[in-house]
Order: structure tokens, then C-alpha cells, then sequence
């Protein structure tokens, strides 16, 4: 064989060669399974009523979608104690809370005082998890948000067969609205009159039944 033939055989091998090795290259790209997609987190859906505040909290608006115009307290005895009752909240037009409640089983002619405690949290006999007073911070802009101690509801005393009933309205507080919320916090009922300051009952503020009617 000559010199030009024998380069040109050799030409032809490598070409071949080539040829074979881009196939089998292709044969493994396609047998390679492919690599997995990122995972995608969900949108997170915010609550129409809640918008970014200072320090990018999140603050409820009075926002007719969200904020709640009913809320309920039932009041459980602490340990000792016969009292129970319940505290009901309903907002006015106004934006101003009537306040109805009714208290039984205290001593004949007891004063007590109607404190909204900082935690919904009944899991001590005595109202101790209830934490102390509410006093939500004061909004920047708004000085009177805190006016009136939003904690103090009332101060009521009790008739000859151990029983409070009494009724008010409140500017100071909400349900769940951005200016002092209540809900999901405690009442406490605390003796009033002497230096004890006894807890007699306690209950968590949560969300009324509108349709509840008394049997």
C-alpha cells in the first residue's frame, strides 16, 4: 500500500473513531436522568386586614372584612372560689363596645374589679398564667390609644344573694382590630375592698356565637 492510501486509512479510522465516541457520549446524556427541579415555596396569603406597621410588624386594620364585632368571656371559679358568669363585648355603630356581664356565686355585697389579663391561659387554678394587666404599647401617633387602661373593665359590687350584673361602654379597646385587642386574652375577677386582692375567676376572651340564643 502506498503512502497517500495508507494516510488516507488512517483519516478514515480516526473519523470513525470520533464518530463512535459522539454517539456513545450521546447514548449517556440521554440514559442521564435529568436533575431535579428547585422547589418552589407557595405565595403566602396575607391577611387582608393586617398591613406592614413601624419596625415592619404587622398591624390589624379596622377593616369591616376582619374585625370582629362580637366576642364572649365565661368566667370559671379559681380554686376556693364559687364564682362564674361571663363578660359579653358587642361593638356599637360608633365603634364603641357595650360591655353586658353577670357575675354569681360571690359573697353578699363584694366589690370586685374586671382586669383583662395579657394571656389566655387558664392552666393554673389560681389565674397566675393569666400574666399581669394588659397594657398593649401606645401606636406612634396615636397618644390615646392607652387612655383609660384598656385592662380596667369595670368595678362592680354584688347584691344580697351574691350576684353582679352591670353594663357599660367602652372607647378603649377592641376585639381583634389594631387599636388594643382583647381577643384571646383573659378576664379576671379580682376581690376588691381589702389588701388581698384574691383572683376569684377567670376565663379566656374568645370569638361569640352571633346566633347563641339562651335555651
Amino acid at each position: 500500500m502506498q503512502d497517500s492510501e495508507l494516510s488516507l486509512d488512517r483519516r478514515g479510522f480516526v473519523a470513525r473513531g470520533a464518530a463512535a465516541a459522539l454517539a456513545a457520549a450521546g447514548v449517556a446524556a440521554a440514559q442521564e436522568p435529568a436533575p431535579p427541579k428547585p422547589a418552589t415555596t407557595p405565595p403566602v396569603r396575607q391577611d387582608p386586614g393586617l398591613r406592614p406597621g413601624p419596625g415592619s410588624r404587622l398591624q390589624r386594620e379596622d377593616d369591616p372584612r376582619t374585625a370582629l364585632t362580637e366576642a364572649v368571656c365565661v368566667l370559671l371559679p379559681t380554686a376556693g372560689s364559687t364564682a362564674t358568669g361571663f363578660v359579653r363585648f358587642s361593638r356599637s355603630e360608633r365603634r364603641q363596645f357595650s360591655v353586658r356581664g353577670e357575675i354569681t356565686g360571690l359573697p353578699a355585697g363584694q366589690k370586685v374589679a374586671l382586669q383583662v389579663n395579657e394571656f389566655g391561659d387558664l392552666r393554673t387554678a389560681n389565674a397566675s398564667a393569666t400574666g399581669g394587666p394588659y397594657a398593649p404599647p401606645v401606636a406612634e401617633g396615636d397618644a390615646e390609644a392607652n387612655a383609660g387602661r384598656p385592662s380596667d373593665l369595670a368595678l362592680v359590687a354584688s347584691d344580697a344573694d351574691g350576684k353582679a350584673v352591670f353594663e357599660l361602654v367602652l372607647e378603649t379597646i377592641t376585639i381583634n382590630a389594631r387599636r388594643n385587642p382583647v381577643l384571646g386574652r383573659s378576664i379576671v375577677v379580682i376581690r376588691a375592698g381589702d389588701a388581698s386582692g384574691a383572683k376569684l375567676a377567670q376565663g379566656v376572651i374568645g370569638v361569640a356565637n352571633p346566633g347563641w340564643k339562651p335555651s
